[in-house]
Protein backbone atom coordinates (compact mmCIF):
# COMPACT_ATOMS: atom_id res chain seq x y z
CA UNK A 1 0.00 0.00 0.00
CA UNK A 2 2.90 2.32 -0.89
CA UNK A 3 3.48 2.02 3.42
CA UNK A 4 0.79 3.70 4.14
CA UNK A 5 -3.11 3.87 3.85
CA UNK A 6 -5.15 6.46 3.10
CA UNK A 7 -7.78 7.33 6.06
CA UNK A 8 -11.12 6.97 5.18
CA UNK A 9 -12.41 9.37 8.32
CA UNK A 10 -15.06 8.28 10.10
CA UNK A 11 -18.48 7.56 8.87
CA UNK A 12 -20.16 10.10 10.12
CA UNK A 13 -17.72 12.35 8.39
CA UNK A 14 -17.67 10.66 5.36
CA UNK A 15 -21.89 10.98 5.04
CA UNK A 16 -22.10 14.58 4.38
CA UNK A 17 -25.19 16.83 3.31
CA UNK A 18 -24.39 15.65 -0.46
CA UNK A 19 -24.78 11.86 0.56
CA UNK A 20 -27.96 12.88 2.72
CA UNK A 21 -30.04 14.26 -0.34
CA UNK A 22 -28.50 11.20 -2.88
CA UNK A 23 -30.24 9.02 0.19
CA UNK A 24 -33.37 11.04 0.05
CA UNK A 25 -33.39 10.66 -3.34
CA UNK A 26 -33.22 7.04 -3.33
CA UNK A 27 -35.67 7.16 -0.69
CA UNK A 28 -38.15 8.95 -2.67
CA UNK A 29 -37.96 6.87 -5.61
CA UNK A 30 -38.82 3.76 -4.16
CA UNK A 31 -41.70 5.38 -2.60
CA UNK A 32 -42.49 6.26 -6.26
CA UNK A 33 -42.08 2.97 -7.94
CA UNK A 34 -44.11 1.53 -5.13
CA UNK A 35 -46.76 4.31 -5.97
CA UNK A 36 -46.49 2.82 -9.99
CA UNK A 37 -46.97 -0.72 -8.64
CA UNK A 38 -51.06 -0.40 -8.43
CA UNK A 39 -51.18 3.02 -10.61
CA UNK A 40 -54.49 2.39 -12.24
CA UNK A 41 -55.09 -1.23 -11.12
CA UNK A 42 -51.68 -1.78 -13.76
CA UNK A 43 -48.69 -3.55 -12.52
CA UNK A 44 -45.26 -2.14 -13.30
CA UNK A 45 -44.32 -5.08 -14.96
CA UNK A 46 -46.90 -3.91 -17.52
CA UNK A 47 -45.51 -0.11 -17.46
CA UNK A 48 -41.28 -1.55 -17.60
CA UNK A 49 -40.85 -3.28 -20.90
CA UNK A 50 -43.21 -0.57 -23.18
CA UNK A 51 -40.74 2.05 -22.08
CA UNK A 52 -38.38 1.61 -19.47
CA UNK A 53 -36.78 -2.09 -21.72
CA UNK A 54 -36.00 0.36 -24.72
CA UNK A 55 -34.33 2.72 -22.95
CA UNK A 56 -32.45 0.17 -21.09
CA UNK A 57 -31.71 -2.04 -24.47
CA UNK A 58 -30.83 1.16 -26.14
CA UNK A 59 -28.39 2.29 -23.79
CA UNK A 60 -27.05 -1.00 -23.95
CA UNK A 61 -26.63 -1.10 -28.20
CA UNK A 62 -24.56 2.91 -27.74
CA UNK A 63 -22.20 1.25 -25.15
CA UNK A 64 -21.50 -1.94 -26.89
CA UNK A 65 -20.65 0.08 -30.33
CA UNK A 66 -19.08 2.55 -28.72
CA UNK A 67 -16.18 -0.61 -27.16
CA UNK A 68 -16.06 -1.77 -30.27
CA UNK A 69 -14.88 1.34 -32.46
CA UNK A 70 -12.76 2.12 -29.31
CA UNK A 71 -11.38 -1.58 -29.74
CA UNK A 72 -11.04 -1.13 -33.74
CA UNK A 73 -9.37 2.37 -32.60
CA UNK A 74 -6.83 0.60 -30.06
CA UNK A 75 -5.75 -2.17 -32.46
CA UNK A 76 -4.64 0.61 -34.89
CA UNK A 77 -2.44 2.14 -32.35
CA UNK A 78 1.25 1.74 -32.45
CA UNK A 79 4.36 3.14 -30.12
CA UNK A 80 5.89 5.58 -31.65
CA UNK A 81 9.76 4.13 -31.30
CA UNK A 82 11.54 6.66 -32.90
CA UNK A 83 15.23 7.47 -31.76
CA UNK A 84 16.05 11.18 -30.57
CA UNK A 85 19.62 12.33 -30.79
CA UNK A 86 20.84 13.63 -27.07
CA UNK A 87 21.55 16.53 -29.24
CA UNK A 88 17.64 17.38 -30.56
CA UNK A 89 15.86 16.36 -26.78
CA UNK A 90 14.69 19.77 -25.67
CA UNK A 91 14.58 21.86 -22.19
CA UNK A 92 12.46 20.29 -19.73
CA UNK A 93 11.23 21.43 -16.71
CA UNK A 94 9.40 18.44 -14.43
CA UNK A 95 6.77 19.73 -11.39
CA UNK A 96 6.18 17.70 -8.44
CA UNK A 97 3.67 19.08 -6.46
CA UNK A 98 3.03 18.10 -3.19
CA UNK A 99 0.43 18.01 -0.25
CA UNK A 100 1.17 15.84 2.95
CA UNK A 101 3.06 13.18 0.85
CA UNK A 102 5.72 13.04 3.70
CA UNK A 103 8.57 10.70 2.87
CA UNK A 104 7.29 9.67 -0.43
CA UNK A 105 7.90 12.87 -2.33
CA UNK A 106 11.67 12.21 -1.48
CA UNK A 107 11.61 8.79 -3.38
CA UNK A 108 9.86 10.53 -6.42
CA UNK A 109 12.24 13.37 -6.75
CA UNK A 110 15.03 10.60 -6.33
CA UNK A 111 13.34 8.18 -9.22
CA UNK A 112 13.63 11.84 -11.22
CA UNK A 113 17.28 12.05 -10.48
CA UNK A 114 18.06 8.93 -12.34
CA UNK A 115 16.07 9.13 -15.01
CA UNK A 116 17.95 9.31 -18.61
CA UNK A 117 17.82 12.22 -19.73
CA UNK A 118 20.54 14.86 -20.35
CA UNK A 119 20.81 16.73 -16.58
CA UNK A 120 21.47 20.40 -18.04
CA UNK A 121 18.36 19.70 -20.21
CA UNK A 122 16.38 18.61 -16.93
CA UNK A 123 14.36 21.15 -14.20
CA UNK A 124 13.07 19.28 -11.32
CA UNK A 125 11.04 21.60 -9.68
CA UNK A 126 8.96 20.69 -6.37
CA UNK A 127 5.81 22.39 -4.78
CA UNK A 128 5.43 22.29 -1.05
CA UNK A 129 1.77 23.30 -1.26
CA UNK A 130 1.24 24.05 2.30
CA UNK A 131 2.33 21.00 3.53
CA UNK A 132 1.20 19.87 7.03
CA UNK A 133 3.42 17.17 7.53
CA UNK A 134 7.26 17.05 7.00
CA UNK A 135 6.73 17.14 3.29
CA UNK A 136 8.95 20.01 3.15
CA UNK A 137 11.61 18.50 5.04
CA UNK A 138 11.98 16.06 2.28
CA UNK A 139 12.25 18.00 -0.69
CA UNK A 140 14.56 19.81 1.34
CA UNK A 141 16.62 16.90 1.82
CA UNK A 142 16.95 15.59 -2.04
CA UNK A 143 17.09 19.29 -2.67
CA UNK A 144 20.18 20.28 -0.83
CA UNK A 145 21.61 16.97 -2.35
CA UNK A 146 21.17 17.10 -5.52
CA UNK A 147 23.82 19.16 -6.60
CA UNK A 148 21.78 22.22 -7.59
CA UNK A 149 19.66 20.18 -10.13
CA UNK A 150 16.52 20.47 -7.64
CA UNK A 151 14.78 23.29 -6.90
CA UNK A 152 11.35 23.93 -4.47
CA UNK A 153 8.65 26.52 -4.28
CA UNK A 154 7.01 26.80 -0.54
CA UNK A 155 3.80 27.77 -0.55
CA UNK A 156 2.53 28.50 3.15
CA UNK A 157 -1.18 27.93 2.34
CA UNK A 158 -2.36 24.93 1.03
CA UNK A 159 -4.29 26.18 -2.76
CA UNK A 160 -4.57 22.79 -4.26
CA UNK A 161 -2.78 20.88 -6.90
CA UNK A 162 -4.17 22.83 -10.22
CA UNK A 163 -2.63 26.25 -8.51
CA UNK A 164 0.54 24.59 -7.44
CA UNK A 165 0.66 23.63 -11.01
CA UNK A 166 -0.32 27.21 -12.10
CA UNK A 167 2.89 28.41 -10.33
CA UNK A 168 5.40 25.72 -11.53
CA UNK A 169 4.40 26.20 -14.66
CA UNK A 170 4.55 30.05 -14.65
CA UNK A 171 8.38 29.64 -13.09
CA UNK A 172 9.36 26.60 -15.31
CA UNK A 173 12.35 27.68 -17.81
CA UNK A 174 11.66 24.55 -19.97
CA UNK A 175 10.73 24.41 -23.32
CA UNK A 176 8.33 21.28 -22.37
CA UNK A 177 6.90 20.95 -18.56
CA UNK A 178 6.27 17.23 -17.34
CA UNK A 179 3.80 16.91 -14.36
CA UNK A 180 4.12 13.71 -11.88
CA UNK A 181 2.59 13.33 -8.75
CA UNK A 182 4.13 13.10 -5.36
CA UNK A 183 3.53 9.61 -4.74
CA UNK A 184 4.55 8.68 -8.15
CA UNK A 185 8.05 6.85 -9.06
CA UNK A 186 8.73 7.50 -12.78
CA UNK A 187 10.82 4.91 -15.13
CA UNK A 188 14.17 5.63 -16.21
CA UNK A 189 13.31 6.24 -19.78
CA UNK A 190 9.89 7.99 -19.21
CA UNK A 191 10.55 11.82 -19.45
CA UNK A 192 12.96 10.94 -22.80
CA UNK A 193 10.01 8.51 -24.18
CA UNK A 194 7.68 11.77 -23.77
CA UNK A 195 9.13 14.07 -26.10
CA UNK A 196 8.89 11.67 -28.81
CA UNK A 197 4.95 12.47 -30.10
CA UNK A 198 6.07 16.31 -29.93
CA UNK A 199 8.16 15.83 -32.60
CA UNK A 200 4.52 16.62 -34.35
CA UNK A 201 4.13 20.16 -34.04
CA UNK A 202 -0.20 19.44 -33.88
CA UNK A 203 0.81 17.65 -30.52
CA UNK A 204 0.35 19.79 -27.44
CA UNK A 205 -0.23 16.85 -24.65
CA UNK A 206 0.77 13.36 -24.03
CA UNK A 207 -0.36 11.23 -21.65
CA UNK A 208 1.83 8.76 -19.79
CA UNK A 209 1.25 4.95 -18.67
CA UNK A 210 0.46 4.71 -15.23
CA UNK A 211 0.92 1.19 -13.23
CA UNK A 212 0.13 0.55 -9.87
CA UNK A 213 2.93 0.53 -6.42
CA UNK A 214 2.78 -2.93 -5.39
CA UNK A 215 -0.45 -4.39 -7.11
CA UNK A 216 -0.85 -7.75 -5.41
CA UNK A 217 -0.76 -6.11 -2.10
CA UNK A 218 -4.43 -6.26 -1.48
CA UNK A 219 -7.42 -6.85 -3.18
CA UNK A 220 -8.69 -3.08 -3.58
CA UNK A 221 -5.51 -2.52 -4.82
CA UNK A 222 -6.00 -5.77 -8.16
CA UNK A 223 -9.47 -4.29 -8.80
CA UNK A 224 -7.24 -0.92 -9.23
CA UNK A 225 -4.55 -2.04 -11.48
CA UNK A 226 -7.24 -3.77 -13.13
CA UNK A 227 -9.07 0.02 -13.83
CA UNK A 228 -5.91 1.65 -14.61
CA UNK A 229 -4.43 -0.88 -17.10
CA UNK A 230 -7.69 -0.82 -19.40
CA UNK A 231 -7.80 2.39 -18.88
CA UNK A 232 -4.36 3.18 -20.23
CA UNK A 233 -3.79 0.10 -22.72
CA UNK A 234 -7.36 0.42 -24.32
CA UNK A 235 -9.32 3.48 -23.49
CA UNK A 236 -6.61 6.11 -24.05
CA UNK A 237 -4.90 4.02 -26.87
CA UNK A 238 -8.16 4.06 -28.49
CA UNK A 239 -8.06 7.43 -28.19
CA UNK A 240 -4.57 8.27 -29.24
CA UNK A 241 -4.75 7.27 -32.92
CA UNK A 242 -6.87 10.21 -33.91
CA UNK A 243 -5.12 12.45 -31.00
CA UNK A 244 -8.55 12.71 -29.37
CA UNK A 245 -7.24 11.75 -25.47
CA UNK A 246 -9.45 13.02 -23.18
CA UNK A 247 -7.02 12.68 -19.72
CA UNK A 248 -3.58 13.75 -19.52
CA UNK A 249 -3.06 12.17 -15.69
CA UNK A 250 -1.35 13.92 -13.15
CA UNK A 251 0.73 10.88 -12.29
CA UNK A 252 2.76 11.66 -15.90
CA UNK A 253 1.99 13.64 -18.16
CA UNK A 254 4.18 16.05 -20.40
CA UNK A 255 3.01 19.48 -22.63
CA UNK A 256 4.35 21.82 -25.09
CA UNK A 257 4.68 25.05 -23.06
CA UNK A 258 4.06 27.66 -25.45
CA UNK A 259 0.60 25.65 -26.52
CA UNK A 260 -0.61 25.79 -22.37
CA UNK A 261 0.50 28.92 -21.17
CA UNK A 262 -2.27 31.20 -22.64
CA UNK A 263 -4.82 29.29 -21.38
CA UNK A 264 -3.22 29.02 -17.68
CA UNK A 265 -5.28 32.05 -16.21
CA UNK A 266 -8.60 30.57 -17.55
CA UNK A 267 -7.49 26.49 -16.17
CA UNK A 268 -6.86 28.37 -13.04
CA UNK A 269 -9.98 29.93 -12.26
CA UNK A 270 -12.19 27.62 -14.33
CA UNK A 271 -15.43 27.15 -12.20
CA UNK A 272 -18.53 24.77 -12.50
CA UNK A 273 -22.30 25.73 -11.60
CA UNK A 274 -20.61 29.01 -9.59
CA UNK A 275 -18.43 26.87 -7.53
CA UNK A 276 -14.49 26.80 -8.10
CA UNK A 277 -13.32 23.63 -9.53
CA UNK A 278 -10.53 22.47 -7.74
CA UNK A 279 -10.16 18.88 -8.73
CA UNK A 280 -10.16 16.88 -12.24
CA UNK A 281 -6.72 19.16 -13.34
CA UNK A 282 -5.75 16.64 -16.12
CA UNK A 283 -9.07 16.10 -17.42
CA UNK A 284 -9.70 19.97 -17.53
CA UNK A 285 -6.44 20.88 -19.24
CA UNK A 286 -6.73 18.34 -22.07
CA UNK A 287 -10.37 19.95 -22.67
CA UNK A 288 -9.03 23.39 -23.34
CA UNK A 289 -6.62 22.18 -24.99
CA UNK A 290 -8.29 20.16 -27.40
CA UNK A 291 -10.90 23.32 -27.94
CA UNK A 292 -7.75 24.74 -29.53
CA UNK A 293 -7.58 22.04 -31.89
CA UNK A 294 -4.42 20.34 -30.64
CA UNK A 295 -3.51 16.45 -30.51
CA UNK A 296 -3.30 14.75 -27.40
CA UNK A 297 -1.66 11.36 -27.71
CA UNK A 298 -0.90 8.59 -25.25
CA UNK A 299 2.85 7.09 -24.46
CA UNK A 300 2.36 3.87 -23.91
CA UNK A 301 6.01 3.07 -23.11
CA UNK A 302 6.34 5.97 -20.67
CA UNK A 303 5.69 4.77 -17.37
CA UNK A 304 5.21 5.56 -13.99
CA UNK A 305 4.26 3.45 -10.72
CA UNK A 306 1.98 5.20 -8.32
CA UNK A 307 0.34 4.60 -5.40
CA UNK A 308 -3.01 2.62 -5.29
CA UNK A 309 -5.95 3.18 -1.93
CA UNK A 310 -5.56 -0.22 0.10
CA UNK A 311 -9.10 0.16 1.47
CA UNK A 312 -12.50 0.07 -0.08
CA UNK A 313 -13.43 3.73 1.11
CA UNK A 314 -9.87 4.86 0.09
CA UNK A 315 -10.79 3.53 -3.55
CA UNK A 316 -14.45 5.02 -3.80
CA UNK A 317 -13.08 8.36 -2.62
CA UNK A 318 -10.77 8.39 -5.86
CA UNK A 319 -13.05 7.46 -8.22
CA UNK A 320 -15.92 9.95 -6.67
CA UNK A 321 -13.55 12.95 -7.75
CA UNK A 322 -12.31 11.23 -10.94
CA UNK A 323 -15.94 10.61 -11.71
CA UNK A 324 -17.15 14.20 -10.62
CA UNK A 325 -14.63 15.71 -12.82
CA UNK A 326 -15.34 13.38 -15.67
CA UNK A 327 -19.21 14.30 -15.42
CA UNK A 328 -17.90 17.84 -15.17
CA UNK A 329 -15.83 18.03 -18.54
CA UNK A 330 -18.41 15.92 -20.69
CA UNK A 331 -20.77 18.83 -19.92
CA UNK A 332 -17.75 21.88 -20.78
CA UNK A 333 -16.88 19.86 -23.83
CA UNK A 334 -20.57 19.99 -25.65
CA UNK A 335 -20.13 23.28 -27.42
CA UNK A 336 -16.57 22.59 -28.54
CA UNK A 337 -17.87 19.52 -29.76
CA UNK A 338 -20.28 20.48 -31.55
CA UNK A 339 -18.32 23.74 -33.04
CA UNK A 340 -15.70 21.29 -34.34
CA UNK A 341 -17.81 18.79 -36.05
CA UNK A 342 -18.94 21.24 -38.75
CA UNK A 343 -15.06 20.55 -39.75
CA UNK A 344 -15.90 17.36 -40.72
CA UNK A 345 -12.14 16.11 -39.74
CA UNK A 346 -11.95 12.33 -39.01
CA UNK A 347 -10.59 14.01 -35.73
CA UNK A 348 -13.17 15.89 -34.85
CA UNK A 349 -15.84 12.98 -35.97
CA UNK A 350 -13.87 10.41 -33.74
CA UNK A 351 -13.92 13.37 -31.13
CA UNK A 352 -17.46 13.76 -31.09
CA UNK A 353 -17.86 9.78 -31.27
CA UNK A 354 -15.81 9.63 -28.19
CA UNK A 355 -17.49 12.27 -26.23
CA UNK A 356 -21.24 10.88 -27.11
CA UNK A 357 -20.58 7.76 -26.45
CA UNK A 358 -19.07 8.33 -23.25
CA UNK A 359 -21.47 10.98 -22.29
CA UNK A 360 -24.41 8.55 -22.53
CA UNK A 361 -22.55 5.77 -20.63
CA UNK A 362 -22.52 8.87 -17.77
CA UNK A 363 -26.43 7.76 -17.50
CA UNK A 364 -26.52 4.47 -17.97
CA UNK A 365 -26.37 3.51 -14.33
CA UNK A 366 -29.96 5.35 -14.44
CA UNK A 367 -31.13 2.91 -16.70
CA UNK A 368 -29.20 -0.16 -15.58
CA UNK A 369 -29.57 -0.39 -11.55
CA UNK A 370 -33.38 0.11 -11.69
CA UNK A 371 -33.58 -2.58 -14.68
CA UNK A 372 -31.76 -5.32 -13.12
CA UNK A 373 -33.41 -4.62 -9.58
CA UNK A 374 -37.10 -4.36 -11.38
CA UNK A 375 -36.18 -7.44 -13.12
CA UNK A 376 -35.24 -9.57 -10.85
CA UNK A 377 -38.36 -7.81 -7.96
CA UNK A 378 -41.54 -8.44 -10.55
CA UNK A 379 -40.72 -11.64 -12.67
CA UNK A 380 -41.27 -15.14 -11.33
CA UNK A 381 -37.80 -17.04 -12.00
CA UNK A 382 -35.23 -14.97 -10.44
CA UNK A 383 -32.98 -17.89 -10.58
CA UNK A 384 -33.08 -16.66 -14.48
CA UNK A 385 -32.72 -13.28 -13.94
CA UNK A 386 -29.67 -14.07 -12.32
CA UNK A 387 -28.06 -16.63 -14.56
CA UNK A 388 -28.90 -13.55 -17.19
CA UNK A 389 -26.95 -11.45 -15.21
CA UNK A 390 -24.37 -13.26 -14.68
CA UNK A 391 -23.79 -14.24 -18.33
CA UNK A 392 -23.70 -10.48 -19.09
CA UNK A 393 -21.16 -9.81 -16.63
CA UNK A 394 -18.91 -12.44 -17.94
CA UNK A 395 -19.64 -11.23 -21.26
CA UNK A 396 -18.84 -7.48 -20.42
CA UNK A 397 -15.56 -8.38 -18.60
CA UNK A 398 -13.81 -10.17 -22.08
CA UNK A 399 -12.42 -7.24 -23.26
CA UNK A 400 -10.88 -5.85 -19.98
CA UNK A 401 -9.85 -9.63 -19.26
CA UNK A 402 -8.05 -9.86 -22.69
CA UNK A 403 -6.05 -6.42 -22.42
CA UNK A 404 -5.14 -7.33 -18.82
CA UNK A 405 -4.51 -10.52 -19.42
CA UNK A 406 -2.20 -9.18 -22.20
CA UNK A 407 -0.08 -7.09 -19.33
CA UNK A 408 -0.08 -9.31 -16.39
CA UNK A 409 -0.28 -12.72 -17.66
CA UNK A 410 -2.70 -15.14 -18.39
CA UNK A 411 -2.27 -16.30 -14.86
CA UNK A 412 -4.12 -13.55 -13.41
CA UNK A 413 -6.57 -12.73 -16.19
CA UNK A 414 -9.31 -14.11 -13.67
CA UNK A 415 -9.01 -10.75 -11.61
CA UNK A 416 -10.66 -8.60 -15.19
CA UNK A 417 -13.74 -11.06 -14.14
CA UNK A 418 -13.46 -10.72 -10.25
CA UNK A 419 -13.87 -6.61 -11.04
CA UNK A 420 -16.54 -6.90 -13.40
CA UNK A 421 -18.53 -8.24 -10.41
CA UNK A 422 -17.35 -5.90 -7.96
CA UNK A 423 -17.96 -2.80 -10.18
CA UNK A 424 -21.60 -4.45 -10.37
CA UNK A 425 -22.31 -4.65 -6.81
CA UNK A 426 -19.91 -2.08 -4.92
CA UNK A 427 -19.22 0.93 -7.71
CA UNK A 428 -21.96 0.77 -10.27
CA UNK A 429 -24.01 3.62 -7.75
CA UNK A 430 -20.83 6.14 -7.54
CA UNK A 431 -21.71 7.65 -11.51
CA UNK A 432 -25.55 7.95 -10.04
CA UNK A 433 -24.29 10.14 -6.45
CA UNK A 434 -21.52 11.65 -8.38
CA UNK A 435 -24.08 13.59 -10.98
CA UNK A 436 -26.13 14.37 -8.02
CA UNK A 437 -22.97 15.69 -6.30
CA UNK A 438 -20.80 17.21 -9.48
CA UNK A 439 -21.22 20.81 -7.33
CA UNK A 440 -18.74 19.55 -4.78
CA UNK A 441 -14.94 19.81 -5.71
CA UNK A 442 -13.53 18.49 -2.38
CA UNK A 443 -10.48 16.46 -2.90
CA UNK A 444 -11.59 13.71 -0.89
CA UNK A 445 -8.53 11.44 -0.07
CA UNK A 446 -5.78 13.93 1.68
CA UNK A 447 -7.65 15.65 4.72
CA UNK A 448 -5.52 12.79 6.72
CA UNK A 449 -3.08 10.69 6.43
CA UNK A 450 -1.33 7.82 7.79
CA UNK A 451 2.44 6.89 7.19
Amino acid sequence: MCDKVQNSGSYKKYFNRDVFFFLLLLIGGGFSVTGLIRLDGESIYDLFPVWFGYIFIGSMIVSIGYFIFLALSALTYKVDKTVLEEAALPFCTVLVPAYNEGKHVADTLQSLLHVEYPAEKLEIIAINDGSKDDTLFWIRSVAEKSGGRVRYIDLEKNGGKKHALYIGMKQAKGDFIVTVDSDSLVKKDAVYKLMIPFRNEKTAAVAGNIRGKKEDTNFYMQMMDVLLIFGCEFLRGGQSVTGNVFCTPGALSAYRKKSILPLLDEWLSQQFLGVASTIGEDRAIATLLRREGYRIVHQKDALAETCLPGTYMGLVKMLIRWTRSDIRENFLMTGTVMKNLVSCSWQDISYFIHWISIFLNMFLPFVFLPAVVISLCITESTVYQLAVLFISVILWSLLPAIVYGKERGISKVVRAFIFGFFTLLFLSWMPVYSLFTMRNSKWLTREKKVV
